[in-house]
């Protein structure tokens, strides 16, 4: 068999796909249409033509590493080079590092938080902006020129449907759901470019599922037209939340997700599981309802410069009912290199100083972390988040007014709300983040989310962690070597199955992601952005050269449920693929995840993704 099966799309896929081509058409072509990202189609049907090796997947399904034509490359790269290549990028770099702080320093501004003072209540063409003369500060009209351009062509890299063409960002969203296993198949680019990124692998970040055998594992790749399986199975506890997928092939994870190779993936909520139900049912429907009422956002940095954020063609406009409660999924992905966090804000329409807003025409209350649900559901009222290039977040959101979404600084997406439209709040089946008495509810937790404030942690399962440019704790990485808790004040064994870590994240502009391990914040007063007691998947701990003695940042880890390689790196994808990256081993009885199936089609000569033994770190 050389292609793989596919399954009959639905009638109402059919219709979705008839009614946005119509739409296309009859819309003209100087007219921005606002459409959906398609959505991977999993598939029983797949699995049983596939045959036997296949049966251990309840669900099948293709997503194919696309690259733009030799033209778009072309086009795109010169507008990289025409728009990057400038003094005020260089001043801006030279700011973030550190180089321009005397005046910042005077003024009283954190290095942490730079970006704090820079955004601005700009807005988009039609009205009228202020813009900050700070020398970090990018041009408004030289942003907005950006988002056009990346909009308006095609992306270097990306995902796309095997019955899709053209290449664009974001990739197709990826629905899952826990206790189910899902066969993956994944496609290389088959263009005829001759390109060497074209070696790619896929990543499910924030998932907790295994990271050897034929699941997760970033060692894995595939080029040309061959396809591997990736094997996700999520445990039946896994909690519901919203993920990303992206490329992971050392020295080459810059290039894709600058190009464009990624997209939004979220595990269904399992309600019963995880929300804390009480006798009075109107109010379990309450919450049902709100968790249901999706909306999507997903916000790139492409260009690579503090304030370039862009939404995606499907999260530019929305439009909702006044003051109805909405569940705003947001992925943010950034590339800068030089700057850590962005804030992420709900502004007027309207030409308002921001000391001068008084109440937002928003009001937005956090629900969820890095796809992991608040211990108290929903958070106090906030006005303002900061977000890492890594970084997923979970609003409950209502609006009563029209409303600009700025991140960094730069207005990237609008939404309109209909006063005809009122959401009838008195209704008892009416979308709402609280009970029917007004109060929030708790989460139930699984085992690996379970809090561990309390937890007794042994000596042997400490660790202290910095993450460099090109290294982790003194060492670059190594793709035939784990890294032991001897590289940097550690024991020197390898990590151990069925225990609860403790790590010490040394402060530093590097963003710190784990696979497979979210981390609960346990330093007592936090960690700037990252609140004690709360989970992360991507943690942003920065230095402050005002205070050289700033102590680490205190984690802990539940290793459960799945062992064996993990990788840890900082989610500047450019650092990482200098070296900022490490795989370390959790040993013991953990499940074994298995090697096969693992390759679906192999071209050539040689092998194609073959199982790969690695050293012991004390090897």
């Amino acid at each position: 068999m050389t292609t793989l099966p596919t399954s009959t799309p639905s009638t109402t896929t059919k219709l979705l796909l008839l009614l946005i081509t119509w739409c296309w058409i009859s819309s003209g072509v100087n007219v921005n249409v606002v459409r959906a990202e398609p959505e991977l189609e999993w598939s029983s049907e797949v699995c049983a033509q596939l045959g036997q090796d296949y049966a251990s997947f309840d669900y099948c399904a293709e997503i194919i590493f696309c690259e733009a034509t030799t033209d778009d490359r072309a086009l795109q790269q010169q507008h990289y080079a025409d728009n990057h290549n400038n003094e005020q990028e260089l001043q801006q770099k030279q700011y973030l590092r550190g180089a321009i702080i005397e005046s910042r320093a005077m003024e009283g501004a954190a290095y942490g938080d730079l970006n704090t003072k820079h955004d601005t209540s700009t807005s988009v063409s039609g009205t009228t902006s202020t813009t900050s003369t700070d020398p970090s500060h990018a041009n408004n009209n030289a942003q907005q020129q950006q988002q056009q351009h990346y909009k308006e062509h095609p992306a270097l890299f990306g995902w796309r449907l095997a019955n899709k063409s053209g290449c664009s960002w974001p990739g197709p969203l990826i629905r899952m759901k826990a206790g189910t296993s899902y066969g993956l198949f994944v496609k290389g680019a088959s263009s005829s470019s001759s390109n060497s990124d074209s070696k790619v692998n896929l990543h499910i970040h924030g998932l907790h599922v295994s990271g050897h055998g034929n699941g997760d594992d970033i060692r894995r790749a595939v080029s040309g037209s061959d396809v591997i399986v990736y094997n996700v199975t999520l445990p039946a506890d896994h909690m519901g939340g919203t993920f990303w997928y992206h490329s992971h092939r050392h020295g080459r994870s810059y290039s894709h997700l600058k190009g464009g190779a990624f997209g939004m993936a979220i595990v269904e909520d399992n309600l019963e599981d995880q929300i804390q139900i009480n006798d009075d049912d109107d109010v379990d429907v309450q919450v049902q309802q709100f968790l249901k009422n999706e909306q999507r956002m997903v916000l790139a940095n492409l260009p690579g410069l503090p304030g370039s954020f862009m939404a995606s063609a499907a999260s530019t406009h929305y439009s909702w009912k006044s003051n109805e409660w909405y569940r705003l999924r947001v992925l943010t992905m950034s590339i800068d290199s030089h700057m850590t966090n962005h804030n992420l804000e709900f502004l007027p329409t309207k030409n308002v100083k921001k000391d001068e807003i008084m109440d937002g025409p928003c009001e937005t209350r956090a629900i969820a972390h890095d796809g992991v649900l608040r211990f108290r559901v929903p958070a106090e009222a906030a006005r303002k988040y900061s977000l890492n290039g890594a970084s997923r977040i979970d609003l409950a959101i209502r609006c009563h007014a029209n409303a600009h979404v700025s991140v960094g600084g730069t207005v990237v997406a609008s939404i309109s709300v209909d006063a005809n439209e009122a959401s009838s709040s008195s209704t008892s089946t009416s979308p709402s983040p609280f009970r029917a008495n007004g109060q929030a509810w708790e989460s139930k937790r699984p085992n690996y989310l379970s809090d561990l404030r309390q937890a007794t942690v042994s000596a042997a399962d400490k660790w202290a962690v910095k993450v460099g440019e090109h290294d982790i704790n003194g060492v670059s990485f190594s793709m035939e070597h784990t890294m032991c808790k001897n590289e940097y004040g550690g024991t020197g064994d390898d990590f151990r199955f069925g225990t609860v870590n403790e790590w010490e994240i040394a402060p530093t502009m590097h963003p710190f992601h784990v696979h497979m391990y979210p981390m609960q914040v346990v330093s007592p007063e936090g960690c700037d952005a990252h609140e004690y007691g709360e989970f992360y998947d991507s943690l942003s701990y920065m230095n402050d050269y005002r205070n050289p003695d700033k102590p680490p940042c205190k984690v802990r880890m539940n290793f459960v449920d799945v062992g064996g390689l993990t990788a840890l790196h900082c989610h500047m994808p450019q650092h990482e693929d200098q070296g900022s990256l490490a795989l370390i081993d959790v040993k013991g009885d953990h499940p074994v995840q298995p090697d096969y199936p693992r390759v679906y089609k192999c071209h050539g000569d040689g092998p194609c993704d073959e199982p790969r033994e690695i050293k012991a770190c004390h090897e």
